[in-house]
């Protein structure tokens, strides 16, 4: 059942992500949740999905939300914020990191990192393989030859 939901959440954030990229008029940034558990939010920013030569590229944000876990005995008292501009090769089936910002609850800059040059496998992150999914379907759907 579990997949069920996740098929039909994928098929309306594709409609969605096709719907904008025919869309002119549309400028603000658009955060589309694809996985919500307790614990986090997976959203990408449907704006910023763009494609180059044989590259698709997608901003993605993970909402971290306060937690106390004694199995790992960890506890995060607030809400964090990554985003993470992503490239993805989809015929190769890898991705990059191009880079990764870190903010507060108050949306208070905590750190950034560069990314990666080199590509690697989407089996090393199901994150990055969740969004690829997401990201290629729309790029087979609007660029048919890519």
């Amino acid at each position: 059942m579990i997949e069920t939901i996740r098929e039909v959440l994928m098929k309306s954030v594709i409609l969605s992500f096709v719907c904008f990229i025919f869309s002119l008029s549309a400028h603000a940034v658009e955060w589309e949740s694809l996985v919500k558990t307790h614990e986090s939010e997976l959203l990408v920013d449907l704006d910023s999905y763009d494609e180059r030569d044989a590259y698709s590229s997608i901003l993605s944000k993970v909402v971290t939300y306060p937690v106390s876990n004694s199995k790992i005995k960890a506890e995060i008292k607030q809400a964090t914020v990554s985003q993470t501009a992503l490239e993805f090769d989809c015929r190769e089936q890898t991705y990059r990191t191009v880079r990764t910002s870190w903010y507060d609850a108050s949306g208070k800059l905590l750190s950034k990192k560069t990314g990666s040059k080199q590509f690697q496998p989407l089996s090393h992150d199901s994150t990055a393989q969740t969004i690829a999914t997401l990201v290629c379907q729309v790029r087979r759907m609007v660029n048919p030859q890519a």
